[in-house]
């Protein structure tokens, strides 16, 4: 799990099925604190990895994207949510001014905006792309129930 959320990694821990590991540098109750881009795990140790709302603030996302690649092992499958909005990623690397990237991302701390080519960024990284945009098969009330946008797409992803 990158960059767990508290419940969901305790919920995880409870539960005596999964063995459950989880990584940031900046979230004080991840298991190890490292970089996505420099995971210090061993290739192919994963039948899962979690990796939500994590890559548009990752400065180099091709390295992160490659990493979880590396990570899965041969069957594992990843599950990748990102923000999306319109068909193009919009990025500049040279913006470091948090307002600047809150007008343009819609968050200070994101590093580009994700379009619907994040699919071919996936790819690039050696990964098997299906989109499947859920939100969509959920009823009004569910989504207001769980915060979600009817926009929100999910990315499972394989090896290649």
């Amino acid at each position: 799990d990158i960059a767990p959320m508290r419940y969901f990694q305790r919920y995880c821990l409870s539960n005596t099925q999964l063995q459950y590991w989880s990584i940031d540098r900046a979230t004080p109750w991840a298991m190890v604190q490292a970089d996505i881009t420099t995971a210090p795990y061993i290739g192919g140790a994963f039948q899962v990895v979690l990796c939500s709302h994590v890559l548009e603030h990752v400065p180099e996302d091709q390295v992160a994207m490659r990493e979880i690649n590396r990570l899965l092992a041969p069957e594992g499958v990843a599950l990748i949510q990102v923000p999306v909005s319109g068909d193009e990623t919009l990025e500049d690397l040279s913006l470091t001014d948090p307002e600047q990237r809150r007008q343009l991302y819609g968050q200070e701390d994101h590093v580009r905006s994700y379009g619907r080519d994040i699919s071919d960024r996936l790819s690039q990284a050696g990964l098997r792309v299906k989109v499947i945009p859920y939100a969509r098969q959920i009823s009004e009330a569910e989504l207001v129930r769980y915060g979600l946008n009817v926009e929100e797409i999910l990315f499972v992803c394989h090896k290649r």
